[in-house]
């Protein structure tokens, strides 16, 4: 069977972000950080809900047991119900407006929620570099690398041996060892380079172990085998695609999010949700352990 694409959700964000499909509910969530709007769709179809954010929402992940969000806004760390539309702050790590924001989002194996930042502006306010931070079960909150330019690609290997760090300004994908003592991960390494103009973006794995990039400015989404070659190649009707995920009941539907930003509109699909039917298998997304 060829991959075809079977669904399009028409949203037009300006950058849809963190496309992730719930297990348990069976439903699509993703966000427009620009335009600070959570969106949940059912898999199947049906009423296309938004959610107004208090500031722009970066990425986000769903709690084990729970029915609310765990978010990495712009500046922080918070809980947002859905239900009641309420956001509890937990801990701001930047200053608004510093040039220095939360991106990128995904939690481990482990369910440990692994975040990092992206430089926005040439010269931060801010001097402290731009960080990966790792939040536990506790609330701790530690820091695993820096110096990132815009921190993205964040996946695990289905056992938790490896984990995958793109940074989109180097046009670089990285794969990291875990160090079994301290169940965090070491010994960066190179995984796979883009092309110039051509920047990893948001990645998952599936059942193989392969990594799925969908790759901004390209119109594609690249499939990695486990030693980084290119498996597979799949063109978007859009300039940028921004994530990926695997969902539905089998597991088989590819889920692209992208954007649609003014300077580089492609007068195609830009912005929208992409859905595909696939002969791979994905792997449930996993969820933060909360105690």
């Amino acid at each position: 069977m060829k991959i075809k694409l079977v669904d399009q959700i028409r949203v037009n964000a300006s950058l849809g972000e963190c496309i992730l499909w719930d297990s348990v509910t069976q439903d699509l969530w993703w966000t427009d950080i620009e335009s600070k709007i959570l969106y949940c769709r059912n898999f199947t179809g049906g009423k296309l809900k938004s959610f107004t954010m208090p500031e722009r929402l970066c990425a986000f992940a769903f709690v084990q047991n729970k029915d609310f969000l765990l978010c990495a806004f712009e500046t922080g760390f918070a809980i947002f119900s859905p239900k009641t539309k309420k956001t509890q702050w937990l801990k701001k790590v930047r200053k608004k407006d510093c040039g220095i924001r939360l991106n990128d989002g995904r939690v481990d194996p482990l369910g440990r929620f692994w975040v990092g930042e992206m430089v926005e502006k040439p010269n931060p306010v801010d001097p402290i570099p731009a960080r990966l931070f790792c939040l536990e079960f506790d609330g701790t909150i530690s820091v695993h690398d820096s110096g990132m330019g815009i921190s993205n690609g964040l996946s695990w290997t289905v056992c938790g041996r490896n984990m995958f760090f793109a940074d989109s300004e180097k046009n670089e994908i990285y794969i990291y060892d875990k160090n079994h003592e301290t169940s965090f991960y070491q010994n960066k390494r190179l995984f796979a380079k883009t092309p110039s103009g051509i920047h990893p973006d948001g990645s998952c794995i599936d059942e193989e172990g392969f990594l799925w990039n969908a790759q901004w400015g390209s119109g594609k989404v690249i499939r990695y085998t486990r030693d980084g070659d290119v498996d597979f190649v799949l063109s978007i009707p859009c300039l940028q695609p921004t994530c990926v995920t695997f969902g539905g009941e089998n597991l088989n539907y590819l889920i692209v999010s992208s954007a649609n930003l003014e300077q580089s509109k492609s007068g195609r699909d830009d912005g929208d949700v992409f859905i595909y039917e696939t002969p791979y298998t994905g792997v449930l997304e996993n969820r933060f352990f909360s105690g």
